[in-house]
């Protein structure tokens, strides 16, 4: 599964010198918590709703409302967003995304292609798509294997590996002299004349 089949396109953005007041109410009116922020086309920072909090003055103040309102319309996004946020590639694995989110501790990542921003993927997106792999909550059945845990070489069919009934064939496949067949990784099989599975 790539980035591209879970993200989110065409992602709301902001300028730079939007005030963190319209920030707030762009993010309340569309219900998202994140917005990219972009200048003159380019891809310059993320701001988040944790960082308008975060320079937001606190509810505890004794300022009115008015004043706190004038404050986070003077307030700029670049001073509260990330810049140069890091970036996934929309042809990326899901689980590369996730990898990127869980070691940076972050919660979203822009979604690149040929160096524009065509969307954003967030940790909501890599969650519901590990739900829906594992059948999206519906009932059903589960299998659970327990697979012994051999070598590549030992052989699938006399379940051993020699010099004397095994050997490397000039495709760098395992071959057993015993059945007379080649096999690749244990998964994949043929014999001389036709490929088959198992």
């Amino acid at each position: 599964m790539l980035v591209r089949m879970r993200m989110t396109k065409n992602p709301i953005s902001v300028s730079p010198d939007t005030s963190i007041l319209e920030a707030w109410k762009i993010m309340q009116n569309s219900q998202i918590r994140r917005l990219l922020v972009m200048d003159k086309g380019k891809l310059v920072g993320i701001v988040t709703e944790r960082d308008l909090r975060s320079v937001s003055p606190s509810q505890a103040t004794s300022l009115s409302i008015f004043e706190i309102n004038y404050l986070l319309e003077k307030l700029k996004v670049k001073d509260a967003m990330t810049p140069n946020p890091i970036t996934v590639d929309a042809d990326a694995p899901i689980e590369e995304a996730a990898l990127i989110m869980r070691d940076n501790k972050i919660s979203a990542l822009p979604v690149i292609e040929n160096g524009e921003v065509v969307g954003i993927i967030t940790e909501s997106d890599v969650f519901r798509a590990f739900i829906e792999m594992l059948g999206d909550g519906k009932k059903g059945l589960r299998y659970t294997l327990r697979i012994k845990n051999n070598s590549w070489r030992d052989c699938p069919y006399c379940g051993s590996y020699s010099k004397g009934k095994h050997k490397y064939n000039e495709y760098g496949n395992f071959s057993c002299r015993r059945y007379g067949r080649v096999w690749l990784f244990g998964a994949s099989f043929r014999n001389r004349e036709s490929y088959f599975c198992k």
